[in-house]
């Protein structure tokens, strides 16, 4: 490797050659394929090796890793039964049958990943629990290839398996996977405090929280845009779990005719999809998904204040509970002040009120949510107070130097990650 004495690198251990196991690919289009690629840039070239299992073969086409690892995509398990017109006796059959399915299908994963940790004698499993199908192979491949493995959780199971519309009876089996590798791991990584606390007590796991913070190269540049007080300009990114916090943000603008405190709202949004509807004339831009992370945040500061919901829906108090939404890395980057709308419950509250990086509602009533954004701007001093506490939540929560730091610990005991983000080529 070359450059070994540069300040910009410092190792206690070198990092182990490690399989990665997900099924979101490194780059892809998507939340997972960003964290995953600013992950895998922190591993020396030829380090890592991937092996993804994709639901969705047309998402995965460039990687933008510049060749830095190797990685073998295969199909993953369907898990949703199929519609029947057969009763109780036919879906038990489906169920049967994909069960039969799914479990060869499962087999020749376990089979394929251990060729391709073998081949390149790899000394460690970092699994990324994030479908049922890396949930039901990680066991069997850590057993095969007789390695320590270490497991990664963005969303808790008990999200996961309905989310991927699995049946009761198959989710009874991949939930006792996933507490026996919680509870056999090397190491454990989640994505927050809530998360954190409650793994901790349950598995015992110690985990690291690992959370995305974003290269210096995509944080905002300039930070002295200031509001024209005709037009105010809410921003949102990424895709909408929260339907009925969003929905009611749509109607409150509605029903205030689309302007707050004699001001024109104008709503941001970027993001794969939005399924929108208006009864009156609405100032809705779409930008889609907008081509690196740079960008997103480039939009999300032309804006005034940035819509952050959280789920209200009972269905999905897990996610909202123990999940960290990841978009909050590109908000806090953005330097833009934040509207946090989710109940008390929710996973931001804690941090909100540790850092008030703006303001905040916990009802879903339309005229509160008027009111809210009403009360801030007419506030001064709100925005600048905001933005300084975001600015000391970007640093001391989702920085880039927390994320190495953190990864740096999990990924192995030893292990130092290199400073600013990636390692010099070898």
């Amino acid at each position: 490797m070359k450059g070994d004495s540069s300040p910009d690198l410092e190792f206690a251990t070198v990092i182990p050659r490690t399989l990665l196991l997900s099924s979101s690919l490194p780059g892809s289009v998507g939340v997972g394929g960003i964290f995953l690629r600013d992950l895998c840039n922190f591993f020396p070239r030829d380090q890592l090796f991937a092996f993804v299992t994709a639901s969705y073969g047309d998402k995965f086409t460039n990687t933008n890793l510049d060749g830095r690892f190797v990685y073998h995509l295969e199909p993953a398990c369907d898990w949703q039964l199929p519609p029947n017109r057969f009763g109780r006796v036919g879906k038990f059959l489906h169920w049967g049958a994909k069960r039969v399915s799914n479990a060869r299908l499962c087999n020749n994963l376990v089979e394929k990943a251990a060729l391709l940790g073998s081949k390149h004698n790899v000394e460690q499993i970092w699994s990324v629990l994030e479908s049922p199908t890396t949930i039901r192979i990680t066991r069997k491949i850590a057993g095969k290839l007789g390695l320590p493995f270490k497991v990664m959780v963005w969303d808790d199971v008990d999200h996961v398996l309905p989310y991927f519309r699995v049946d009761r009876l198959t989710r009874k089996g991949l939930r006792s996977d996933f507490d026996w590798l919680l509870r056999n791991a090397s190491s454990c990584a989640v994505i927050g405090e809530a998360m954190k606390s409650h793994y901790d007590q349950k598995y015992s796991t110690n985990a690291q929280i690992v959370r995305h913070g974003l290269q210096e190269a995509d944080q905002v540049k300039d930070t002295s845009r200031q509001s024209d007080q005709i037009s105010l300009h809410i921003g949102y990114a990424g895709s909408v779990t929260a339907k009925s916090a969003f929905s009611v943000l749509l109607s409150a603008l509605e029903e205030a005719d689309w302007s707050i405190d004699g001001r024109n709202v104008h709503l941001h949004l970027s993001g794969l999809r939005f399924v929108l509807g208006a009864g009156t004339a609405a100032r809705i831009h779409y930008h889609g998904w907008l081509p690196s992370v740079g960008a997103t945040v480039a939009m999300l500061n032309k804006c005034d204040l940035l819509y952050l919901p959280q789920p209200f829906e009972e269905n999905l108090r897990v996610f909202t509970r123990l999940s960290f939404p990841a978009k909050l890395s590109t908000y806090l980057a953005s330097e833009r002040p934040i509207f946090l709308h989710g109940p008390r419950f929710g996973s931001l509250r804690p941090v909100f009120e540790n850092y008030p990086f703006g303001c905040s509602l916990e009802t879903l009533n339309t005229s509160d949510v008027i009111e809210t954004i009403t009360r801030f701007i007419r506030d001064e001093d709100a925005a600048s107070r905001a933005n300084q506490f975001g600015r000391l939540a970007q640093k001391e929560i989702v920085s880039l130097q927390q994320m190495r730091s953190a990864f740096s610990s999990f990924i192995g005991k030893d292990t130092r990650l290199p400073q600013g983000g990636r390692m010099l080529d070898e």
